[in-house]
């Protein structure tokens, strides 16, 4: 984690098996930073209807990803965005999660600062392979010089 944090080189991709679910942007800002991002098409999907919270898409993710670790990756660490446990891994095949995973860790890995976790909780209904192919084809690239 010291290299991870700046204080070092980073030679690991550090891995968090834990997932936090909720997000903290109302929908109303959600839609207005789709909007920003030219990324307004598709209805937004509710993660708490009562509070009008977001569930941000993965298209988002990796926008804002990108774009904060091109402008901040020197000053923050990310957390998470390691795999849409929500949509993509429960209707995708191996070869595709692996793929997902690969250009989400392309996104946020490089120059260190990352730590690989799920966007959301693993669901009940992903199949075991599927877990295994995430934290091996992270481990496959998580090494870095």
């Amino acid at each position: 984690m010291i290299a991870e944090n700046g204080k070092g080189a980073p030679d690991a991709l550090a891995i968090d098996f834990g997932g936090m679910r909720s997000t903290g942007i109302s929908t109303i800002a959600y839609n207005k930073l789709k909007e920003h991002l030219g990324l307004a098409g598709g209805a937004t999907r509710l993660y708490d209807v009562l509070q009008q919270l977001a569930e941000p898409e993965p298209e988002i993710l990796a926008a804002l990803g990108g774009r904060l670790k091109r402008e901040f990756g020197r000053d923050l660490v990310f957390w998470g965005g390691g795999a849409d446990m929500q949509r993509t891994v429960p209707a995708a095949a191996i070869p595709e999660i692996e793929a997902h995973v690969r250009e989400l860790i392309e996104i946020f890995a490089p120059g260190g600062g990352y730590v690989f976790n799920q966007v959301h909780n693993i669901q009940a209904d992903v199949l075991p392979e599927k877990i295994l192919a995430i934290y091996r084809t992270a481990a496959a690239c998580g090494r870095r010089s």
